[in-house]
């Protein structure tokens, strides 16, 4: 992130604007989020516990199998760091900072 703000600052731009909401546009946006989710949470899980549970009659076999206990610790870590680094960091740096650049490059859209 400290780079991104560097890097903003050369260009004369601020990092914080990235994180700019239009107001008039919430309400739909997330309208939107929740249909998606809605329609395409099903169809993304459904065959996998439908498939785990032909491979080894159990689903929760196979989440043993993929997903062993983890510490306390490393769980509240992992819940709240993750979505502040991808929200902060990484999606600004692939998305606002390197696309634009990349298709300036390319000539693609």
């Amino acid at each position: 992130m400290g780079t991104l703000i560097q890097l903003y600052r050369r260009e004369g731009r601020r990092y914080r604007d990235l994180f700019y909401v239009q107001g008039e546009h919430v309400k739909r946006d997330l309208l939107t989020m929740l249909g998606v989710l809605l329609i395409t949470g099903p169809v993304a899980f459904l065959p996998n516990i439908l498939g785990a549970a032909w491979l080894f009659d159990d689903p929760q076999t196979a989440t043993a199998l993929f997903f062993p206990p983890l510490p306390l610790g490393a769980v509240w870590a992992a819940v709240l760091l993750f979505p502040i680094t991808q929200g902060l960091a990484e999606i600004p740096t692939y998305i606002a900072y390197t696309m634009p650049r990349l298709q300036a490059q390319t000539g693609e859209r």
